[in-house]
């Protein structure tokens, strides 16, 4: 009888466990690594359309997580052609998830010291 007891209990605390495990599985934190995962698919990205001279002078301004676990607004620049002092901004929305750009926004040729820069949004197509 007490060996009834025993194995119950026993089970009982691997029940909770496996719940436990399971609530953690299903809260899928994010982590550093998902930020660079999403500058990465960015930056892969702007590449594409400006190749890799067009890339040299790139910096990450900005990476935020939006409401969704696995989506982050990644907001970075570049200069608009080369020798030039004017900037492009983006501000990218990223799904890290599954890699994809969900949405961009693009500025005009923009002086780096400019108090208010304003980003339209840009219509593309993903490969």
């Amino acid at each position: 009888m007490m060996e009834d007891k025993e194995i119950k209990a026993e089970k009982d605390s691997k029940l909770v466990e496996d719940e436990r495990n399971e609530e953690v599985k299903n809260e899928n934190p994010i982590s550093q690594i998902d930020g660079a995962k999403a500058t990465k698919i960015v930056k892969d990205y702007l590449e594409q359309n400006f190749g890799n001279v067009g890339m040299l002078h790139y910096r990450i301004e900005d990476l935020t997580k939006n409401g969704d676990k696995t989506q982050f607004y990644v907001i970075c620049s570049l200069l608009s052609s080369f020798g030039s002092q004017e900037r492009l901004y983006y501000k990218i929305k990223v799904n890290v998830e599954d890699g994809g750009i969900l949405e961009v926004w693009k500025s005009k040729p923009s002086k780096e010291d400019e108090e208010q820069i304003t980003l339209t949004r840009v219509k593309f197509q993903e490969k």
